[in-house]
């Protein structure tokens, strides 16, 4: 396509854009004779600053005649940049608000006067810079085109794609990178929310998050009056500017987000393989199993007649028993003495997604339970990590298919 200056090309993938001639912007990125590579449900705009001609394959492209980034948000970047730092930027907005756009914008912008930028993405379920289930900490040190390419840096496993009931987690995670960042000598931290706005939990979350950030700005994308039951707290603390959302944000649905999360998961997999990790290397923070005092072999012949079925595994942890059993068809009863008795079957793990961290690194990648051998004491995990650096391994409580990466089914938090 030949494009005259003054309009903008949007495409959105899988597309893959060359520019031939002339010069684009895109989100602040400017671009001659370059190549971009659009994932599917994602879609870049390139506002043409020098009549230009432009390659596409793949994916849907339309024409906009001026530029699509409005121009409250041109103005607010060109405030936040003259601020004394530390420059602390928090941004909320309700879903396909365009806080991903905004905050590439705003990044790219920054990088004109920082050597670095840190950006801290908290939307566990859509997570532009580390995979699903995790909050990760980015750090650009060169202009970008979209958020998902700023280089993770290191993230927190929280186990779960949605915030809910978990807020505890999230919020820690968000000042723990926080501080991480600021010991990196940050001068400019941004942090992505997620959509969840509204509701008492979405007020709960979203004002814990903020006031652990700490920011010196909150960016409230959203249509007049969407955000003040938010916003109208934050002034008080924080300096507010409300913005509004982007004019042409592509629209999810929930089945969108759902294969979105399947792209990403294939991505954070591959060149992944099967590695046999001991249960010792496992960290269990947020599970019974591993956490309590392990029954000899036995109390585990005891427990057999007891309990009617043939006991793998057992403990004792504070609040209740573990139990792995053969078949939990045959248990005849479910507390033992005062505790309630949890059951469950070597099944029950496979395909269970996993975090996997080391003493340098609070994540160092996703894993997948492939098989587990409760009389080897080890599991088989598949991941890209190498066997040396997966020193702990934490539970999730979402079940990926480890071949075709879509999710099976959710883990009641706590059922094990």
């Amino acid at each position: 396509m030949s494009i005259e200056a003054g309009n903008t090309l949007m495409v959105e993938g899988e597309a893959r854009v060359s520019i031939i001639s002339g010069r684009v912007d895109v989100f602040g990125l400017i671009a001659e004779r370059e190549t971009f590579s659009i994932d599917k449900f994602k879609a870049l705009p390139f506002y043409v600053l020098e009549n230009a001609d432009i390659e596409i394959e793949g994916g849907k492209a339309w024409l906009i005649e001026g530029r699509t980034i409005p121009d409250e948000w041109i103005k607010a970047v060109e405030e936040i940049k003259n601020m004394e730092k530390p420059v602390k930027v928090a941004v909320i907005g309700g879903i396909d608000a365009g806080k991903s756009g905004f905050i590439t914008f705003l990044t790219n912008n920054l990088l004109e006067k920082y050597k670095r930028v840190f950006v801290i993405d908290a939307d566990v379920g859509q997570s532009d810079i580390g995979p699903p289930t995790t909050i990760g900490l980015g750090v650009a040190e060169e202009k970008v085109a979209a958020l998902g390419d700023i280089p993770l840096y290191d993230a927190v496993f929280v186990g779960s794609t949605s915030p809910y009931g978990i807020f505890h987690r999230c919020v820690s995670a968000i000042s723990t990178l926080k501080d991480l960042a600021e010991k990196l000598g940050a001068e400019s931290i941004i942090l992505n929310t997620t959509g969840w706005v509204v509701d008492p939990g979405g007020r709960e979350l979203k004002i814990s998050k903020i006031q652990a950030f700490k920011p010196s700005t909150v960016i409230g994308l959203g249509e007049k009056g969407e955000l003040e039951h938010l916003l109208k707290f934050f002034e008080k603390q924080f300096r507010v500017l409300r913005l509004p959302p982007a004019a042409y944000a592509r629209r999810r649905s929930r089945d969108d987000r759902r294969a979105i999360r399947k792209f990403t998961y294939a991505k954070w997999f591959e060149n992944s393989k099967e590695i046999e990790i001991s249960f010792t290397n496992i960290a269990s923070a947020y599970s019974f199993i591993f956490s309590g005092s392990k029954f000899s072999v036995n109390e585990l012949k005891l427990y057999s007649k007891i309990i009617g079925a043939k006991v793998l595994y057992g403990e004792s942890c504070p609040e209740v028993y573990v139990f792995v059993v053969e078949d939990n068809s045959k248990v005849k009863i479910d507390r033992i003495a005062t505790k309630k008795a949890l059951f469950l079957t070597p099944s029950f793990f496979k395909h269970l997604l996993v975090g996997i961290s080391s003493r340098e690194k609070m994540f160092e990648g996703l894993g997948i339970i492939t098989d587990i051998d409760f009389q080897e004491w080890n599991m088989k995990i598949l991941t890209n990590v190498p066997c040396e650096r997966a020193e702990n391994i934490q539970f999730g409580y979402i079940k990926v298919d480890p071949k075709t990466f879509e999710e099976e089914k959710r883990i009641e938090r706590w059922s094990f």
